[in-house]
């Protein structure tokens, strides 16, 4: 009987370290989004959006993708529909990696991928991918509404 309860604070030392790590990866990664969203919108800190999106005009191109990426990191770093937004990041990295591709093999804009240094980006798509994966067991919006339910 004693063994089983250090066994299960072992499990909820586990699962605490686990949610804290979790939340961390869930944090950044919203943090990055609202930062990036900020500088296209107020800052114009952008990528060359008119060679990329050419059927649309750049400022309405940039205020979109900054209004997108802004709700996406808010979404995250307060936890609601976590997993969810974090497919949908996961998926905006897939559409930003294959447009740089795109753009690469035409020799619209070959550089790209060094100049808005986007080996960065891979990281975030693991970390979205995690996310994704993990969800917001704790600390959020989605956590507090699942243990309301039970």
């Amino acid at each position: 009987m004693g063994s089983k309860k250090v066994v299960s604070m072992k499990a909820e030392v586990c699962e605490c370290q686990s949610c804290f790590a979790t939340n961390i990866v869930r944090w950044t990664l919203g943090f990055v989004f609202v930062y990036y969203s900020i500088t296209k919108l107020f800052f114009g800190a952008a990528p060359p959006v008119d060679a990329i999106i050419t059927f649309m005009p750049a400022d309405i191109s940039l205020f979109l993708m900054g209004m997108f990426e802004f709700v996406l990191g808010t979404l995250l770093i307060l936890g609601i529909f976590t997993r969810v937004a974090a497919w949908i990041a996961v998926g905006f990295f897939g559409v930003l990696f294959a447009s740089v591709i795109y753009l690469h093999i035409s020799g619209v804009y070959p550089d790209l991928w060094f100049i808005a240094n986007m080996a960065k980006d891979v990281a975030l798509t693991a970390s979205a991918l995690a996310v994704a994966l993990l969800g917001a067991p704790c600390w959020s919006i989605d956590a507090y509404i699942k243990k309301k339910c039970m």
